[in-house]
């Protein structure tokens, strides 16, 4: 378990109801703890009508200890990003730069580094602070982790979870490879800053959806929109002008959010998707379902992809899927993370080719009028 810095005991009730009505930890993850604790919680209750009653007895160490871990996303899906940088790989020279990095007391970093058969494992378990927050909330255990490994064309990708410190490692790391590459170092980067057409930019979750190794789609179970300020409306619409001009971001969800009807009509009206979750199903007779998810963090630019491989749902013998998923393993989140990475990889080269060579025909279209 994870070192909480400073103590848990002493918290008032306040305190405690404060940490369990926000919106972690999750209802369903309290209704999982106590059950462990041999407590059940009708699922028709609120989490303030139950806080209410959880409050005052909820004091023990180890209970706050799972609000605080809750809070730090111990229990959440994990989200990832990834970098690729286009310079030959060279395990032994990215260890020596990580071994650098961890004696240089300047950078203040305690990172471990763990060398796997066909990667370098790095990993770092911190304490963010915030003293404005609610008591269990001011001191919460976190985690980077970061997986450096050769891409089929032997280049260095470097994935990690969606944390800041993982983010501030992997920036170091770059900088010292640039360093020690100045003539051939590049990256790839999906960045849909040079191409503000909302169509282009939807039809980068299309490709991305309908490109995994191995699966097909069967369900979008939610979608956001967002809308540059330069966008135009269709004054011919059903939807109500003077509302659209003022709001910037939508948020879909249900069942086959991709075939409704105001999904289509908000993206008629210049909005571009966002972020998506869906589900699909493997092509072999005994694969699993999955849900997945990714998201532009940057919604102006469409940059900083964020995704993650959610739920895995095993298949019966019946050919049915199990109704309830469960959390993926390291294995399953190795596999289809590498699967997602190289959909989203064809999906943004693919629509950048398509635009630029629409730009070039409106532009010869220029030329000859």
């Amino acid at each position: 378990m994870s070192k909480i810095k400073g103590r848990l005991f002493y918290k008032d009730d306040k305190n405690i109801w404060d940490a369990l009505v926000q919106q972690t930890p999750s209802k369903k993850s309290v209704k999982k703890y106590l059950q462990s604790q041999g407590l059940l919680l009708s699922s028709k209750d609120e989490k303030e009508d139950f806080a209410e009653y959880l409050a005052p007895w909820f004091t023990s160490f180890f209970d706050q200890k799972f609000i605080v871990e809750e809070r730090g996303g111990g229990n959440a899906h994990r989200r990832f990003i990834n970098s690729e940088v286009l310079i030959d790989y060279d395990k032994d020279e990215i260890q020596k730069l990580l071994i650098e990095m961890k004696k240089d007391q300047t950078l203040d970093l305690n990172i471990n580094i763990k060398s796997n058969e066909g990667s370098l494992v790095v990993g770092e378990s911190y304490i963010k602070s915030d003293f404005t927050k609610n008591v269990l909330s001011q001191n919460i255990p976190k985690n980077a982790e970061i997986e450096i490994k050769r891409t089929e064309d032997n280049k260095v990708l470097i994935r990690s979870n969606n944390d800041d410190q993982a983010r501030k490692i992997t920036s170091i790391l770059k900088e010292k490879l640039e360093a020690n590459n100045k003539d051939s170092y590049e990256e790839f980067v999906i960045n849909f800053s040079a191409i503000t057409d909302p169509t282009a930019r939807t039809e980068f979750f299309n490709k991305l959806i309908n490109d995994i190794d191995g699966y097909k789609t069967v369900d979008m179970k939610s979608a956001a929109v967002s809308k540059s300020d330069n966008s135009p409306v269709n004054q011919d619409d059903e939807l109500d002008e003077k509302t659209l001009s003022y709001i910037k971001r939508i948020m879909l969800n249900g069942e086959s959010v991709h075939h409704s009807k105001e999904l289509n009509a908000l993206l008629k009206e210049g909005f571009y998707i966002t972020k998506i979750e869906w589900a699909m199903e493997s092509k072999l007779l005994t694969g699993d379902k999955i849900d997945l998810y990714a998201e532009f963090k940057n919604t102006n630019n469409c940059s900083d992809l964020i995704y993650a491989l959610q739920r895995v749902y095993t298949k019966r013998d019946s050919g049915t899927f199990n109704t309830t998923g469960k959390q993926p393993s390291h294995i399953e989140n190795s596999q289809i993370l590498s699967k997602i990475e190289s959909s989203a990889k064809r999906s943004f080269l693919a629509v950048q080719k398509e635009y630029d060579e629409t730009e070039s025909l409106v532009e010869l279209d220029h030329e000859n009028d």
